[in-house]
């Protein structure tokens, strides 16, 4: 991070330390199966979602067995209708939104390897080793954040990013942090996946907290991570989605639910 300042805001000690017992959970399958367990129970009411179910009797230490699912293929699928194209995008967004505002997980290993899509247009999510759980309050303001998105509100998204940010009591210039993000804001909102860069986004945003002296907290960095992975296949199928706006119905249920104090997130 010192050689990069665009990214001295970043906590990127923490988030490879985090990373890093993330790759080692990989080698605990009996955790990676219940993962698997957790990510079909948050999907099980999102239409078109596929998550095999985790074969308890089979699994072990060394061993995740999971049920078959036909039809997966990693060959170059055939020629998909523009029309199916778009709909599996937008049911894959969905399904990544579910995780984060209403199921409390954060999947950051959604690569086209760990995603397959059904001829039927289902999508099938396989691999849970990269699985971290959401903390209620972190996921709180990550949807308010979302939130002021979607309404093109930056005073509100300012406002979630002081309340998730280390350092918010040494701002200096209140007006002008909130200016910046409101400006931020105005320049993204509602633009659709072609339009828009979630890479470029964070790097912007990450600047703007550094020059006002605040550092992001890792568990907002680990969503965007998430929505990262994604970002790729959906300005490929569905460039014409509002990426935001396919967000509002998960952060609103996600608001609803009040947030309340708990222990540090668990990962694995």
């Amino acid at each position: 991070a010192a050689r990069l300042p665009g990214l001295r805001a970043v906590p990127l000690t923490e988030i490879l330390d985090e990373l890093g017992g993330l790759l080692l959970a990989q080698l605990d399958f009996r955790a990676e199966a219940a993962n698997l367990a957790r990510l079909r129970e948050a999907l099980a009411d999102e239409p078109g979602v596929l998550v095999p179910a985790p074969l308890p009797r089979w699994c072990d230490d060394d061993v995740v067995a999971m049920e078959f699912v036909p039809g997966l293929d990693r060959r170059a699928p055939a020629p998909v209708p523009p029309d199916g194209r778009r709909a599996r995008a937008t049911t894959l967004v969905r399904a990544v939104y579910r995780l984060l505002f209403v199921g409390g997980l954060v999947h950051v290993d959604l690569h086209q390897g760990n995603v397959y899509f059904l001829p039927d247009g289902r999508v099938v999510l396989l691999d849970a080793g990269l699985v971290r759980r959401f903390g209620a309050r972190a996921r709180h303001g990550f949807a308010e954040f979302f939130g002021g998105m979607v309404r093109g509100d930056g005073g509100a998204c300012a406002d979630a990013l002081l309340a998730s940010v280390r350092g918010a009591d040494r701002v200096r210039d209140v007006a002008a942090f909130r200016r910046e993000v409101a400006d931020l804001v105005a320049r993204n909102a509602g633009a659709t996946a072609g339009e828009f860069r979630l890479s470029a986004f964070c790097v912007r945003l990450f600047d703007l907290q550094r020059r006002h002296r605040l550092y992001a907290e890792p568990e907002f960095a680990f969503p965007m991570l998430s929505l990262l992975a994604v970002e790729g296949t959906v300005r490929r199928d569905h460039p014409g989605m509002d990426f935001q706006l396919e967000a509002a119905p998960y952060a609103l249920e996600g608001l609803l639910e009040e947030p309340a104090p708990e222990p540090a997130a668990e990962t694995g």
